[in-house]
């Protein structure tokens, strides 16, 4: 039996071709209008709705620590493997004014952080935990917390 396809009578070849081609230009301007104008309405709400990364203490203390480093100063952070991601968090909130050196509790050993220290000409620290690990303060201050993690939150100058 053949196909009711092949029956009747087929267009030729060129009208074929040229429809087709139209069809084509119909889907791809249907999809680019509907595309753009969904990306109209995304830029335009996300400046409005988008939830900032950090808390309202987070932004205390990266404004009293800001308030204490020079320009270009760097500053070390260090932190127990828990608060990982309150680490990434400070490394954003001071860049680019600041730049961030990032250190975990005894990884790695003192004198690489001693390097750290000489390489970046870091003066200060800022360290977290429960209780936070000590990078060699000359004296520090307890600038608040982490409440996710329960840790503590102190920031100094570092012994010469």
């Amino acid at each position: 039996m053949l196909s009711p396809f092949l029956l009747g009578k087929s267009a030729p070849p060129h009208a074929l071709r040229i429809g087709l081609r139209l069809a084509g230009a119909l889907v791809l301007a249907a999809s680019l209008a509907a595309g753009l104008t969904a990306i109209a309405r995304d830029l335009a709400q996300a400046p409005r709705s988008a939830p900032s990364a950090f808390s309202a203490e987070d932004l205390r203390q990266f404004r009293y620590v800001r308030e204490r480093l020079a320009d270009g100063e760097a500053l070390l952070i260090l932190a127990t493997k828990v608060d990982r991601w309150h680490t990434c968090l400070w490394q954003r909130a001071l860049y680019p004014r600041n730049p961030a050196i990032v250190r975990y509790k005894n990884t790695p050993a003192s004198p690489q952080i001693e390097e750290d220290l000489r390489r970046f000409r870091i003066r200060a620290a800022v360290a977290f935990g429960n209780p936070p690990p000590d990078p060699g303060f000359r004296a520090f201050e307890e600038i608040g917390g982490i409440p996710a993690s329960g840790s503590r939150v102190r920031f100094g100058p570092l012994s010469p």
